[in-house]
């Protein structure tokens, strides 16, 4: 792996704040996917929700014709 970034005077900070920076940036990115899983898995309970309450109602519909 090539870089364009030349360090100049103290390497070791400078390569620490790049480090820091890549991190932050992956740990920003990790969130990001984890918050987009979360949302969808999310609006799919809710569907299978709304799901289980129709045939709750269509069950006690189909019960009360009967009685």
């Amino acid at each position: 792996m090539t870089s364009d970034r030349v360090y100049r005077r103290d390497v070791n900070s400078e390569l620490e704040a790049d480090l820091f920076a890549f991190y932050m940036d992956s740990e920003s990115r990790r969130i990001d996917e984890l918050s987009k899983k979360a949302v969808y898995e999310g609006i799919g309970l809710i569907y299978d929700i709304k799901k289980e309450r129709r045939k709750q109602r269509v069950l006690e519909y189909a019960i009360s014709l009967r009685v």
